[in-house]
């Protein structure tokens, strides 16, 4: 984890896009990125899954405790609502959308 929090572009990103472990499927803690991105102040989102084809959201999380545990695996995902206030968790589709122009831009000065 201290070589991700370690990149200069994980340090001057304002949002970031981390999927939450599961400990059942053996996959890599990602608890302390997490943590981190929240305690440092990032757009911190996280992926829900939508449907049975495994389509996914990412959606903004603001505190640790606005994650469920969902069947079957019990993986920890956010709820569709922010707990104070009740609203609409933010879409990540924005932070999709901005990845995908960077990427382009990117290409298109190389090329």
């Amino acid at each position: 984890m201290q070589r991700l929090l370690a990149l200069g572009a994980y340090r001057r990103a304002a949002r970031v896009g981390i999927y939450v472990h599961c400990a059942a499927l053996r996959e890599v803690d990602s608890g302390g990125a997490l943590a981190a991105a929240l305690a440092a102040g990032k757009r911190l989102y996280v992926p829900l899954v939508d449907d049975r084809a495994s389509n996914m959201s990412l959606l903004h999380l603001d505190a640790p405790g606005g994650l469920v545990a969902a069947p079957p695996f019990g993986i920890l995902e956010p709820t569709r609502t922010y707990a104070a206030g009740g609203g609409p968790r933010e879409d990540g589709e924005p932070f999709a959308r901005e990845r995908e122009r960077a990427a382009a831009c990117a290409g298109a000065s190389s090329g």
